[in-house]
């Protein structure tokens, strides 16, 4: 088995927090893709995007103790918690609560509506409470057509904002997008934001 060191998309995940607590040893391994899901709908609504919950969290949630517990069995240091977006939409409440009573196991990923005039508001709020990454939605399994406002200039100020506080960023598209068209797609407009 190899193991590799983390990333740095890992590290800058876990920015804030000295790279030797990251890089301790050899044998850290960060899962950089898990969702968390409530058992505790009053407090953590669902809202998902797309107007459904997705199946896999309606049929397989998983709470943060249980995150928790999985780690510790698979020998997991830290998971860099991603928005339950076909779940909660873009209330990133479970997560943040989550990294902030255990920022030695998690940090998080939140997820905005970069389109509303709000959302350079919102990214700071969340990143406020802690949370260091953004996803961008744009496809999955409550929303079977690839969305399109990557392109739109509504969504701007959200990329402005992003570079400012130096957001990693995931995306998730369809297979075959691509942002970075020549023809001048997003994310070609935004060198600012490698």
């Amino acid at each position: 088995m190899t193991i590799q060191r983390p990333t740095p998309l890992a590290y800058s995940l876990f920015r804030g927090q000295e790279k030797g607590a990251v890089r301790k040893s050899m044998t850290n391994v960060i899962d950089i893709h898990p969702h968390i899901i409530a058992n505790d709908p009053k407090r953590y609504p669902l809202a998902p995007l797309g107007g459904h919950q997705s199946d896999w969290s309606r049929t397989r949630p998983v709470t943060t103790d249980q995150m928790i517990a999985a780690m510790d069995e698979a020998g997991v240091t830290r998971s860099a918690l991603v928005q339950a977006s076909t779940c909660y939409g873009h209330d990133n409440s479970y997560v943040a609560d989550a990294v902030a009573a255990h920022p030695d196991r998690f940090t998080g990923v939140f997820s905005v509506d970069v389109l509303a005039a709000d959302a350079p508001e919102r990214m700071r709020y969340w990143e406020g409470r802690g949370l260091t990454g953004m996803r961008l939605f744009t496809i999955g399994s409550t929303m079977p057509d690839q969305a399109s406002w990557l392109d739109d200039p509504k969504s701007y100020p959200a990329w402005e904002c992003a570079a400012t506080l130096g957001l990693s960023i995931c995306c998730k598209c369809r297979r075959g997008f691509s942002a970075n068209d020549p023809d001048g797609g997003t994310l070609s407009q935004r060198p600012d934001h490698p």
